[in-house]
């Protein structure tokens, strides 16, 4: 797995906590400049990922277990998946409608007439 990939997997664990980096490297019992110093070529040591992954509630096999894609530069969450794969079984004219309501709900957003639920 590519340094890329592990650490989309921890910011998306992170994120999915609503933690900062300082919240993650305390509660894994690191130290932040950790959580950096390997982002753009080396993956984490295997120490590393069991803290985090104790800091986070799951196994190791946990955190190599997800469905996130890559795809070009940019990895594809969990969530975006579960949206193309409920996209892709729609039938008939049922995905244009899909999109259309999408774009509909992304201009209301945009426009302040409504507020993403997290």
């Amino acid at each position: 797995m590519s340094p890329e990939v592990v650490y989309a997997r921890i910011d998306e664990l992170r994120d999915e906590r609503n933690w900062s980096d300082y919240e993650l490297a305390k509660r894994s019992k690191l130290d932040v400049s950790t959580l950096y110093k390997g982002r753009n070529n080396s993956v984490p040591d295997v120490n590393t990922l069991e803290q985090l992954c104790e800091a986070f509630g799951i196994s190791l096999g946990e955190f190599f277990m997800f469905t996130g894609k890559v795809r070009k530069d940019h990895l594809i969450t969990d969530k975006e998946y579960v949206l193309i794969e409920t996209n892709r079984q729609l039938k008939g004219g049922l995905q244009k409608r899909a999109k259309e309501y999408m774009d509909d709900l992304l201009r209301l957003q945009i426009d302040g007439l409504i507020k993403s639920e997290e």
